[in-house]
């Protein structure tokens, strides 16, 4: 991006990789304004913040599903690690309607940012949900919300590396 589209800009625009927070996962989305139609950019840009919250948080919680998995031997941890991905897509798709725009900015090249973020806590009930419907709970003797809490930490120790 251009010094124009820089300047001025918030701390989350420059610098995306350094967005700690540790009740909310992030990301963070642009998109140019076309004749003056900020809605349109506004909408674009946040599809693009939604879709890589969804691509980052599908990745890293099949990762994480799949280590926890890598507990259980035999046949039922070779099922609960199949059922990792599916887990995780499923729950990356839920959870980004539960995303919401926590800022904005709009720079001198007619850029438009959109800041969005979910709370880590939803997540963990979400989540929760999707393994409650697998093997791994039973497998691993603890609760759906702790193994989601525990993946869900996980997660975010390893956000935006």
């Amino acid at each position: 991006y251009s010094k124009l589209d820089l300047k001025g800009a918030p701390k989350w625009v420059k610098n995306q990789s350094d967005l700690e927070d540790t009740k909310h996962l992030s990301a963070v989305g642009s998109a140019k304004i076309l004749n003056g139609n900020l809605n349109f950019a506004r909408n674009e840009a946040s599809t693009e913040a939604r879709a890589e919250l969804a691509r980052q948080l599908q990745t890293k919680t099949s990762a994480a599903i799949s280590n926890s998995a890598s507990k259980v031997s035999g046949e039922k941890g070779l099922e609960v690690q199949s059922n990792s991905g599916q887990v995780a897509q499923v729950f990356a798709q839920q959870v980004i309607s539960g995303s919401r725009i926590a800022d904005t900015f709009v720079s001198e090249a007619n850029n438009y940012w959109v800041l969005v973020k979910i709370d880590s806590q939803s997540l963990v009930k979400s989540l929760a949900a999707e393994i409650a419907k697998t093997p791994l709970s039973k497998e691993l003797a603890k609760e759906p919300h702790t193994i989601a809490n525990e993946i869900i930490q996980e997660v975010q120790s390893n956000w935006q590396k």
